[in-house]
């Protein structure tokens, strides 16, 4: 939703693990009944959205998944514990 929002950035269809965990995500009751709406997942970014005023101030990793080329649920797991530090 962030990434679609605030950079016009779509997770490629390639990216085959990230797709499977979100759909059997959506899948489940528990899941969808909690996630906040799209609206509100915005709101809650907008302020480091701002303070990322361009692609330059993002570093990017050269590094692989945890267990090669795919992601797989490990990878998911470190997701919310990822931040982009400056």
């Amino acid at each position: 939703v962030v990434a679609k929002k605030y950079r016009n950035f779509d997770i490629p269809k390639g990216m085959t693990g990230i797709w499977r965990y979100l759909t059997n995500a959506y899948s489940r009751d528990e899941f969808t009944n909690t996630c906040p709406s799209d609206k509100e997942v915005e709101i809650a970014y907008s302020d480091v959205a701002k303070r990322l005023t361009n692609m330059e101030d993002i570093k990017f990793s050269t590094r692989k998944f945890l267990d090669g080329n795919e992601m797989t649920l490990a990878d998911c797991n470190l997701l919310p514990k990822l931040h982009i530090v400056k």
